[in-house]
């Protein structure tokens, strides 16, 4: 009997069901490789680092890792808390990831939070983890109930809500922010979960309601919560102390009732005091059993033998052949320069290195505050940083023998003359530089007067127009002076001369009536625009939001038709973060010859001694200064130290790094000689 259309139609309406549901089963599901290996990992963290994941940890432990993993086994299985700082690239937040991995695969904990310190970063650690169970071949081998299911997926999420295993759905969830685990009968992650979050968003409220009830997380990993932002702000109401309370707070009672919460943070000290620096205190939070590493555990006994290490290095890298010289050196003195230096990781250096006492002597003659806190997890106090570690002997030994007045050395290849202004006198500095290393020399300095007061009679002036009238003729006079009296400079080894630039500052030192303060600084600005393109007007300014529109969102300069209004602030930030740098490293800045300028680095340890710094309402991006006691009480001027931080600033114009709204002429630096012993780098 033929069959009626609505009979046809339902049949054909089964026969592609069958298929659909043929197509989106995955069964049967396919046997344990092996379970003998399997269950050695079980209770055993370290073995299922090197057996599962040995791709990622392909070099032996150190006695650290070693620590570390025990107690993050140990708080996996029965529950804490454990805080973590080690060096950066020693796989903190790699064993943390595995340590998810392993509590999710073994059944340890049903839903494991991620938070990171912003929601992007923590989405991150999910991807780790899931691209972990979708492409490891050995977890596929030998936990086959979890990353067969996943395996089939092909990479393709959406595939989730129709997948079939023996005619039963799996209900997996495969997200940015979300992965469930497939539900499958006997598996002990059955319908797990993981999730992510920043610490700054939602931290409250996670649970998932699966077939034995709803269930919240009990082991959470909080990687590196802190942004450098946040941790620059520092204080009762700070970002860190903030933080902190989320930590203690919303992250530690997200678990349910008669669940003990396990929580690991692997973390980096960036500043003293922040929130890292804080939890990872045992004495304030005991709970988190924190533990800090380091790379370095001593320091070698060779002084001079590694000072001279770094002058090859510099050199090498200079010529081109990054350390090749420095480490044909270093191989042939290396149990002399090794001595009394303890790395904690012998395995860990780089092709072109030998050791890791070499690894870690680089990092630190590149960087050493970056050092101090990324490999050591011990940052300098900023009270240290920057103004005890700037101390008149400190400046004072910075200072280099070879280096003759008023004469340009071999390496360098430009020379900024920058001038601090004021009614009676100019102070100015003349700096070599390599502009392409942020490494400068000062090779002259002095004090110009505007023979305006020679008799006292500007201060018998009262009319404050009349007033700024002498002084403008005063300054553009004594500028005429310098501008006449440097036309070029000597370089050592060469018949060429330099031409120099000059920034003037144009803050105002003319006090008492804005408005004739303001046309005295349009008339250095108008004199400097006149004088050429090698003349330029500063001005340095505490920085706002309007200035970052201003500048385009650039944090330290805004600029138009050769007029410079720059963040001193930041200036004085780079200013700082020169002079903190090994004097053999590239970017680090020399006050000149010893003797000359003797003078000057007591000057300008005096000035400091009365400086502090503060982080910066605008982003964190810089400190702000200021004096801890005013000029007449403390003695201390600063005339120098803006001449100093003004270099900077003449750099950034030569290098192009701030350029005006106009069209301006490309900056084009003479060729650099190659840099031997003789020169700075002594």
């Amino acid at each position: 009997m033929a069959l009626t259309y609505g009979e046809r139609k339902a049949q054909i309406a089964a026969r592609e069901a069958a298929i659909s549901r043929t197509g989106r089963d995955i069964g049967p599901m396919p046997k344990v490789k092996d379970a003998a290996r399997r269950e050695e990992c079980a209770r055993d963290f370290n073995r299922w680092c090197t057996t599962y994941d040995g791709g990622t940890f392909d070099l032996p432990w150190s006695r650290d890792h070693l620590q570390v993993i025990g107690i993050i086994e140990r708080v996996v299985l029965n529950g804490g808390q454990f805080a973590i700082a080690m060096p950066r690239g020693s796989g903190k937040t790699c064993l943390c990831i595995a340590a998810a991995t392993w509590s999710l695969l073994y059944g340890y904990h049903k839903f494991v939070l991620l938070v990171g310190s912003t929601e992007t970063a923590a989405d991150e650690m999910l991807q780790s983890l899931r691209q972990t169970l979708a492409e490891n071949e050995l977890l596929l081998a030998d936990f086959p109930e979890v990353c067969y299911p996943i395996h089939r997926l092909d990479g393709i999420p959406h595939r989730c809500g129709g997948q079939l295993l023996d005619g039963k759905r799996t209900r997996m969830c495969w997200t940015h922010k979300e992965m469930v685990l497939p539900t499958v009968t006997g598996s002990l992650a059955s319908g797990s979960v993981v999730r992510t979050a920043g610490i700054d968003g939602r931290i409250r409220g996670h649970q998932k309601r699966t077939d034995q009830g709803i269930i919240r997380p009990s082991l959470v990993i909080a990687d590196d919560p802190q942004t450098r932002e946040s941790a620059r702000s520092r204080g009762v109401n700070s970002q860190s102390a903030q933080r902190e309370k989320i930590l203690a707070g919303d992250v530690l009672y997200a678990g349910q009732p008669k669940v003990k919460i396990a929580a690991l943070m692997p973390c980096t000290v960036i500043y003293r005091g922040d929130m890292a620096d804080n939890i990872l205190d045992r004495e304030k939070h005991p709970e988190w059993q924190g533990v800090r590493t380091k790379a370095m555990y001593s320091m070698p006994d060779d002084t001079a033998g590694w000072n001279y290490y770094a002058e090859l290095r510099a050199n090498g890298m200079r010529a081109g052949v990054d350390l090749e010289w420095a480490t044909a050196y270093y191989e042939v003195r290396r149990a002399a320069m090794d001595a009394g230096a303890l790395a904690a990781w012998p395995e860990r250096f780089v092709p072109g290195e030998i050791s890791a006492v070499q690894n870690c002597m680089n990092q630190y003659l590149k960087d050493r505050p970056a050092f101090l806190a990324e490999y050591q997890n011990e940052p300098m106090d900023d009270a240290v940083e920057q103004t005890a570690a700037l101390e008149e002997a400190y400046l004072s030994a910075r200072c280099v023998p070879d280096v003759a007045q008023g004469v340009v050395p071999a390496w360098a290849d430009a020379v900024f003359i920058t001038i601090d202004v004021g009614q009676y006198r100019l102070h100015w500095e003349a700096s070599a530089w390599l502009l392409d290393s942020d490494t400068s020399v000062m090779i002259d300095c002095g004090i110009a007067d505007t023979s305006v007061d020679t008799d006292g009679a500007l201060r018998r002036v009262r009319d404050i127009q009349k007033r700024a009238s002498l002084v403008e003729r005063g300054i553009v006079s004594a500028l005429d002076a310098l501008r006449e009296r440097f036309v070029g400079f000597a370089k050592v080894g060469s018949s060429e001369r330099i031409l120099p630039r000059f920034g003037v500052d144009v803050g105002g030192a003319l006090r008492g009536d804005a408005d004739a303060a303001a046309a005295w600084s349009s008339a250095i600005i108008s004199y400097c625009r006149a004088s050429g393109r090698t003349w330029h007007a500063l001005k340095g300014a505490r920085w706002t939001d309007g200035h970052r529109r201003r500048s385009g969102e650039r944090n330290y300069a805004w600029s138009d038709r050769g007029f410079f209004e720059t963040n001193s602030d930041w200036y004085k930030t780079r200013l700082y973060e020169s002079y903190q740098r090994p004097l053999v490293a590239r970017g680090g800045m020399v006050a000149g010859s010893r003797g000359f300028f003797a003078g000057l680095a007591a000057t300008n340890a005096e000035y400091l001694r009365h400086q502090r710094s503060e982080v910066s309402d605008a982003r964190g991006h810089w400190d702000r200064y200021s004096e801890t006691l005013g000029r007449g009480k403390s003695g201390s001027q600063n005339h120098w130290w803006d001449t100093a931080y003004m270099q900077f600033v003449m750099a950034d114009i030569a290098r192009n790094v701030v350029q005006p709204v106009a069209a301006t002429e490309a900056y084009v630096p003479v060729e650099v000689d190659d840099v031997r012993r003789d020169s700075l780098m002594m």
